[in-house]
């Protein structure tokens, strides 16, 4: 291979165990922290918003009110799909400059890439949820 591709690196050749470790484990350490910080996020902010502030207010009654979480959740899965579909075809736009068949290709990647990032915003909400329904149980065995 370094005959045939000699602009490549020598060290790309000499890769040990020790150096290549790192390169294999540091984008799933990476991916990892990023769909922690995405589960924890609302979460935080709840925790840390001021009482009466708009985000607060938005909080409790996202806590309080099941229907309200409901459709919150809803038009969040329903603005990711969205997104993901819009970003897919403006890609293939932008590409191809055309809709081709690689469209379909395209919105498929965008939809394998999209779940293995944990969606959009619907993963920080959905999470949230789960996290108030915790503490509702919580509160419930505790008193």
């Amino acid at each position: 291979m370094d005959m045939e591709l000699p602009n490549l690196p020598d060290w790309l050749f000499n890769l040990s165990f020790i150096t290549i470790m790192p390169m294999v484990c540091l984008p799933f350490l990476a991916l990892g922290l990023y769909i922690r910080f995405k589960t924890r996020i609302f979460i935080f902010c709840y925790k840390h918003s001021k009482e009466g502030s708009y985000t607060r207010n938005f909080f409790e009654k996202f806590k309080d009110d099941d229907e309200f979480q409901e459709s919150v959740i809803t038009r969040a899965m329903a603005a990711d799909t969205i997104y993901m579909l819009a970003e897919a075809l403006l890609f293939n736009i932008i590409v191809d400059k055309e809709f081709g068949d690689e469209l379909l290709t395209r919105i498929v990647s965008c939809i394998f890439i999209f779940l293995i990032l944990g969606t959009g915003v619907f993963l920080s909400y959905e999470s949230l949820s789960r996290w108030f329904a915790k503490q509702k149980r919580e509160q419930k065995t505790s008193v």
